[in-house]
């Protein structure tokens, strides 16, 4: 499928920010993800400590597995080998 220079471009921004965003997520002192359980609007983070959940009103999702976050990871895959080709 051919795509314009423009659609391109789009494109690359899209996975330029997919790339920054796996990165951030799997850094080191990144152990996974807190969602507030006790706010009406939900607010996420990275977290760095596994205990917070005791400290916090947060469930963690694992960064890696069982998450909707891998699907970052997946979307980041298939644009970049949709853009290789």
């Amino acid at each position: 499928m051919k795509i314009s220079n423009k659609h391109r471009r789009a494109l690359e921004l899209v996975l330029d920010h997919l790339e920054r965003s796996e990165k951030c997520l799997k850094r080191e002192d990144v152990v996974g993800i807190a969602v507030k359980t006790d706010c009406p609007n939900g607010a996420s983070y990275c977290i760095g400590n596994k205990e917070c959940s005791a400290v916090h009103s947060v469930n963690v999702v694992n960064k890696n597995i069982g998450s909707d976050i891998t699907g970052l990871y997946t979307a980041r895959q298939l644009l970049s080998d949709f853009l290789s080709q």
